[in-house]
């Protein structure tokens, strides 16, 4: 038996070398949003559910990607990368994705 594979998107960050107002995950690139790429790369593979982990400018990614359907899930404190822990043990396959590369989990 198959089992379906989650995304869970770290896409909290403040983005600060970026030297930005804009939340790192919605700097455009190649006409869409950042995190936009992801989320359809996600969608490509099947994964289900797509869990963004936001934070910084959460309201404003929120309202950018309203059309998609995904599950936010909130990081209130940031304190860098590894803080949000990534998901707990499902026994399904997750992809942990991030900007700069992605961690493959089997269930």
């Amino acid at each position: 038996m198959s089992k379906k594979l989650a995304a869970v998107i770290l896409a909290a960050g403040q983005g600060t070398r970026m030297k930005s107002q804009l939340p790192k995950v919605l700097h455009p690139v190649a006409g869409r949003p950042m995190l936009s790429h992801v989320v359809k790369t996600a969608r490509t593979l099947g994964a289900s559910p797509i869990v963004p982990v936001i934070g910084h400018g959460a309201e404003q990614v929120r309202e950018v990607l309203a059309e998609e359907p995904l599950s936010f899930a909130l990081q209130e404190e940031q304190l860098g990368t590894g803080h949000d822990g990534g998901p707990s043990s499902t026994g399904s396959p997750w992809w942990w994705v991030r900007s700069s590369s992605a961690w493959w989990q089997r269930g």
